[in-house]
This record gives C-alpha cells, sequence and structure tokens, in this order.
C-alpha cells in the first residue's frame, strides 16, 4: 500500500468526485479504458483496499477521501472503524496510529476456537486467553471454558484497546 505523500488537493478535485456518505469515488475525466467519466475509479487491491492510479502512482482511496474532507494528508494511518476495507465513508474513517489500526484487526483465519484472543492451551488443558498490545502478546490467564476465558479477553480489550476493540 503506497503511503506516499498524496497528490495535491487540487489535482484530486480535477480527476475524482467522491461521495462521503457512500464512500464512492468517481472519474471526472476519462482516463482511458474502462476509467470512464462517472465511472467507479479504482481497483481492490489483495489487502481488500481501493487503490486509485493519479499520474502513474497507486494511493489507498481512504487517505484520498481525508485530504478531500479534512483538506490535509492523515499523520497516521486511516483505520476503517467497521474493518471493511473497501467502506471509505468518511463516518467509517479515523485517524489511528499502527498501534491502534492493529487493535481493530479481525480475528485471524487460523483461529480454531472462534473466540479472537482464545486458544486452547493442550498442556494444560485449559483455554487460553490473550491480548496483544504494542507488539507483545500478553497471557490474560488459563480458564476451564471457553465462555470464561472469552470474558476475560473482552475486560481486558475494552480496557487496553478502549475505541479501537473489535471483537470478531
Amino acid at each position: 500500500m503506497n503511503n506516499a505523500r498524496l497528490p495535491s488537493i487540487e489535482r484530486v478535485k480535477e480527476l475524482l468526485n467522491y461521495d462521503p456518505l457512500s464512500g464512492v469515488f468517481t472519474w471526472k475525466v476519462h482516463r482511458g479504458g474502462s476509467a470512464i467519466i462517472g465511472s467507479i475509479a479504482g481497483r481492490i487491491n489483495t489487502s481488500g483496499h481501493r487503490q486509485i492510479k493519479i499520474d502513474m502512482t497507486q494511493y489507498v482511496a481512504h487517505r484520498l477521501a481525508w485530504l478531500l474532507i479534512t483538506g490535509s494528508e492523515p499523520k497516521h494511518e486511516i483505520d476503517h472503524i467497521n474493518g471493511y476495507r473497501d467502506d471509505n465513508r468518511f463516518v467509517n474513517l479515523r485517524e489511528a496510529t499502527d498501534a491502534q489500526n492493529a487493535q481493530n484487526r479481525a480475528m485471524q483465519r487460523n483461529n480454531k476456537s472462534g473466540v479472537k484472543g482464545v486458544c486452547w492451551y493442550p498442556s494444560r488443558s485449559l483455554w487460553q486467553a490473550y491480548i496483544s498490545a504494542f507488539g507483545k502478546r500478553k497471557t490474560i490467564g488459563y480458564f476451564k471454558s471457553l465462555e470464561e476465558a472469552e470474558r476475560a479477553r473482552k475486560l481486558h480489550e475494552a480496557a487496553l484497546h478502549r475505541n479501537f476493540a473489535r471483537a470478531a
């Protein structure tokens, strides 16, 4: 993903329309190929973010949206509050540090417990609850039931991650 310096706000406004209520970018000008006036700009990249090519450089749409609405480049990352990387409605975007953005990550695909931050710990025959913060994984505790481990994880998540916490 390109977090390089964004193009000028004037250049973006010259090329694109942005609807902050839908989060959709459309072309104001014909750019060749399928990029015709009124068509949805960009494509979804492999990480699920919409990318829009301007003057031979790819930019993620959420950073362009931030530029257009606030008038300045974001100082940090832009987090999609609901976790959908192509939902670029302005109400779904917030500036976040790398650590805050990481706190809003979804449950990993290889999770077998079905609960974020909980796994089976075979050597103890107990459920382990854990949480990651500031690049380190911390064990919360070991529990007889999945429900107890989940409760403990959610309590720690609410206290540590606050409004960046996401359960699933």
